[in-house]
């Protein structure tokens, strides 16, 4: 019995000792290996367990659906911003809403005459979510009317617009148009025709997905609209159909007032590094921006409300919503111009979540992290590491210098996108969504959740990676970039 007790102790004992080993190896440590004895995957686990699809997918709906479109400095861009600061102060956060001028808008608006009957007709499948009234780009020297004035008429369809397609049928009409040939071409075959209006529609976009909705340069004494190249074809279906009355209301928006909105979760130093979640919150015109930037923006709220629960007294974590992105990273380059040096040095990371969520698989099948100029640094680093641990193969890292990650590169500071998209994820070789910055940025045409899902816990996990690493980690570290 002695014998066999001695045995067992040993056994018992070396067991111990060897899954002391195992746990503390580095290839168990995960990224930070701060806590002895636990895993990366550990703590990924506790990411994984706190993030709620359902919280995030209704910020989306919210966004998207309640308020619809938020082009930078307009009303629903406003409504945007209090509902954030709204949930930060429901966290029970602190919060800063920075303010700053984003020039004018030129809008329109159409509304079309029993939209109802057409939903789910024709190839494009017009569909009772996308309504009876569509946001639209309007000329920047044309007619406005205002909130007093609507014009309204029947639509007819001219094509390319030949001179020998304006005919006398479009006179007291609103002439519908392709794009291709000079605005002032078309506008003065309107006005020879007597048309009413104009309405120019996108083809292609300029990343090759479908046309956006634009503001045509060209001076004019009716209105002139440009719309997507969704709508262009929903009203060439409609058409098919039936006569198409529309009411056109346009307005020209003028020094406009843009915002973010900064959820911040102090460090207990005053001087402690600063971690960049970031995302923007507008949408361009006439786009619902379901996936850009919806996914983003709720990714970024999601995260706040989890890594709040959770110790990261070494980093202050600042929780970034960008406003006006679609009209030059406004919002990211007032936050980084304001900073001042003294802040600027001690922001380590930027986070930079755009569209994470697209159901454009064969179009979109990797989930890349972008850097400015191609070269790793801590957001990628941590990023892939999270990525391996969580078994995230379609993660690649490459070059995308085209969103608000740039501005925080440009300071010095180390930052990346994280995107949907094909080929090698750069601006030289790259396929994006047929959705992007179109009316179909929808939750139901461009949503997939899963996807959503896997944002959430890469971006969570990365990120707490970095901020559970002790302060002094950080000064043997390559985080900074200049």
């Amino acid at each position: 019995m002695y014998k066999k007790s001695r045995i067992i102790v040993f056994l018992l004992i070396f067991v111990m000792i060897m899954s002391t080993v195992v746990l503390a190896s580095p290839g168990n440590r995960g990224n930070s290996g701060n806590a002895p004895g636990q895993t990366g995957a550990a703590f990924d686990q506790r990411v994984l367990n706190n993030v709620d699809l359902d919280r995030t997918m209704a910020h989306i709906e919210y966004l998207s659906k309640d308020i619809g479109t938020r082009p930078g400095g307009l009303e629903n861009e406003e409504l945007a911003a209090n509902y954030i600061a709204e949930y930060f102060d429901g966290l029970g956060m602190e919060y800063e809403v920075q303010e700053f001028d984003v020039g004018d808008q030129f809008i329109g608006n159409i509304t079309v005459h029993g939209a109802e009957y057409f939903y789910g007709e024709g190839e494009w499948g017009f569909n009772e979510w996308h309504g009876d009234v569509w946001e639209v780009g309007a000329a920047r020297n044309g007619y406005f009317t205002g909130d007093d004035e609507t014009l309204s008429g029947e639509v007819y369809c001219v094509g390319t617009g030949e001179e020998e397609y304006w005919t006398e049928e479009v006179e007291g009409k609103i002439a519908l148009v392709q794009r291709g040939k000079l605005f002032t071409t078309y506008v003065e075959r309107a006005e020879n025709a007597g048309a009413k209006g104009v309405m120019i529609y996108s083809v292609i976009g300029g990343r090759g997905n479908y046309g956006q909705a634009f503001s045509p340069n060209v001076a004019a004494d009716m209105p002139v609209l440009g719309l997507a190249y969704a709508q262009g074809m929903w009203l060439k279906e409609m058409l098919e159909e039936d006569t198409v009355e529309i009411d056109i209301q346009t307005w020209h928006y003028e020094d406009l007032t843009s915002q973010n909105v900064v959820g911040i979760k102090p460090a207990k130093a005053e001087d402690a590094p600063v971690v960049v979640i970031g995302a923007h919150y507008d949408s361009v015109v006439g786009a619902p921006g379901a996936n850009d930037n919806g996914t983003g923006t709720a990714v970024t709220m999601e995260l706040a409300r989890v890594l709040d629960k959770f110790n990261t007294d070494g980093y202050e974590i600042r929780f970034g919503l960008w406003g006006s992105e679609e009209r030059g990273l406004l919002g990211a380059r007032h936050y980084v111009n304001t900073l001042s040096e003294e802040e600027l040095e001690r922001h380590i990371a930027n986070y930079n979540v755009d569209m994470v969520a697209t159901s454009e698989y064969e179009r979109a099948p990797y989930f890349f992290i972008n850097t400015v100029d191609g070269e790793p640094n801590v957001v990628t680093e941590t990023t892939m590491a999270a990525a391996e641990r969580l078994g995230f193969d379609m993660v690649k890292q490459s070059q995308f210098p085209a969103s608000d990650h740039v501005p925080f590169h440009q300071a010095g500071i180390p930052a990346a996108m994280y995107i949907w998209l094909g080929g090698e994820g750069t601006p030289w070789d790259y396929t994006i969504e047929r959705f992007y910055h179109t009316p179909q940025d929808t939750i139901e045409e461009n949503i997939c959740e899963e996807r959503l899902e896997l944002a959430l816990e890469l971006v969570g996990s990365a990120v707490f990676d970095l901020v559970r690493k002790p302060v002094p980690a950080l000064e043997n570290s390559a985080v900074r970039n200049r």
